[in-house]
């Protein structure tokens, strides 16, 4: 029998639809309700799948036998709220990593993360909460992602790059070796980053500058 699984935020034109995709060919899990705070999809269903309710009303209209658990955003500050949610009620997260994604053994991945389709993390690595490393993206030896980040498709982190919390890395960004990312910053598509990120900015470019 499949374990039941709860999802919360229900976009499925975004994230929601990459993991419902992946649960549906790889896992073994019955999923049996969205939570999302979207008023229009209240007492409907996203691809067969009813919306139990806002966000904040979880855990009072969760179903019997649920304790699986997976956050569908790749917004860094709601999945935050989200993973706050879910653990001050005593639940984990489940991890999604597509099949095709090459892991070093000794990488350390927390809860709630989602590995996508063709990603290469190397050895040595460090991956927090509710981390998001999505299709094709490469994360070197020696690297830390800490919780909540979103590193976009085809993003390269180069050896011992240190991404702090909520980050996020855009499309196809580089970023060269002995980096720090402060948390909160926004490197946009494409950038190449060769130079530390302050906390709380944004930066674009080849190299990246502030904006």
């Amino acid at each position: 029998m499949k374990e039941k699984l709860i999802l919360f935020c229900a976009r499925i034109d975004a994230h929601a639809g990459v993991v419902l995709d992946m649960l549906g060919e790889h896992y073994q899990y019955d999923v049996v309700g969205f939570f999302d705070d979207n008023q229009k999809l209240y007492k409907k269903s996203v691809a067969g799948i009813p919306i139990l309710g806002r966000i904040q009303s979880f855990p009072e209209n969760l179903p019997d036998g649920v304790n699986k658990f997976f956050v569908c955003t790749g917004n860094n500050e709601v999945r935050l709220s989200c993973y706050n949610l879910i653990k001050s009620h005593g639940f984990e997260l489940i991890n999604i990593i597509h099949p095709s994604a090459i892991i070093s053994k000794d990488t350390q991945i927390g809860e709630g993360a989602f590995i996508g389709a063709n990603v290469s993390i190397t050895n040595n690595v460090n991956i927090g909460n509710c981390v998001l490393i999505n299709t094709g993206a490469t994360i070197e030896h020696d690297n830390t992602i800490e919780d909540f980040v979103n590193v976009s498709s085809h993003s390269v982190t180069a050896g011992r790059v240190i991404i702090r919390s909520c980050t996020f890395l855009g499309v196809g960004v580089t970023v060269i070796p002995d980096i720090i990312i402060g948390e909160n910053a926004y490197i946009g598509a494409g950038s190449v980053v060769t130079k530390d990120v302050s906390p709380n900015s944004k930066v674009v470019g080849v190299p990246a500058r502030p904006i």
